[in-house]
């Protein structure tokens, strides 16, 4: 503990202790947080999880948490969105469309592509003020698995890419890796006031709708290359 003379100190002073204490409070936050998980990860419901890909998602998430100040969509914020979102909305139905075709509901890759399209669809309804997500925090924990569920979908592509030759699905994979990763840098930006916060809004389902435009083509072209082992 230390003392301090409020009479002497200046504006400046009080801004810099408050800096300070608060990078020292986010510390020692970021580190229970982690400490939490470490133990968890040794566990048997996740000692088949990858450590690595569980320490980054705790990461991104604590980013999340302290980054940005949880807000509601106003009715102009939400019509700006109404274009980008209803976007979202007809890219869930195509993939709904392309999983149909699949008839096998049990395969790995249309689990997560479906996954993705729910998870897509609810930020759609966020855009209209409706669903289960109310807030901007919300959202942003929301993309957060959106790109988990991305890498582990890119993940096993990437396993049977090594038994299928094909340019356009090592395009599609490359694509899913850069969308993964600007997510990632994009969710971890600090947004701090309501027009910086909906401009990440915006940036985030508009990387959203991008993303899910790959995961068809990427859907279609395994398809394709499936009726052709078959």
């Amino acid at each position: 503990m230390f003392s301090v003379d409020f009479g002497k100190m200046k504006s400046t002073d009080f801004r810099y202790l408050s800096r300070k204490f608060k990078r020292q409070t986010q510390a020692e936050q970021r580190k229970q947080f982690i400490s939490h998980y470490h133990g968890l990860a040794n566990t048997e419901r996740h000692r088949k999880v990858n450590v690595n890909l569980l320490f980054l998602s705790l990461e991104l998430e604590f980013s999340i948490s302290v980054g940005c100040k949880p807000m509601k969509l106003d009715a102009n914020e939400q019509s700006k969105l109404a274009k980008t979102g209803l976007e979202l909305k007809l890219l869930t139905s195509e993939i709904d469309a392309e999983v149909e075709r699949w008839q096998d509901h049990d395969n790995e890759i249309l689990k997560r592509a479906k996954n993705m399209s729910s998870m897509a669809f609810s930020m759609y309804l966020f855009t209209r003020g409706e669903g289960t997500l109310r807030t901007t925090q919300d959202l942003f924990t929301q993309a957060f698995y959106f790109v988990e569920e991305g890498t582990r979908l890119s993940s096993i592509i990437q396993q049977l890419s090594t038994q299928i030759q094909s340019n356009d699905l090592t395009i599609q994979l490359e694509q899913i890796s850069l969308m993964c990763h600007q997510l990632k840098l994009k969710l971890k930006a600090t947004a701090l006031g309501k027009t910086p916060t909906f401009t990440k809004v915006d940036t985030v389902v508009c990387q959203i709708r991008d993303f899910l435009s790959i995961i068809i083509r990427l859907c279609s072209i395994m398809f394709d290359l499936r009726s052709k082992v078959n």
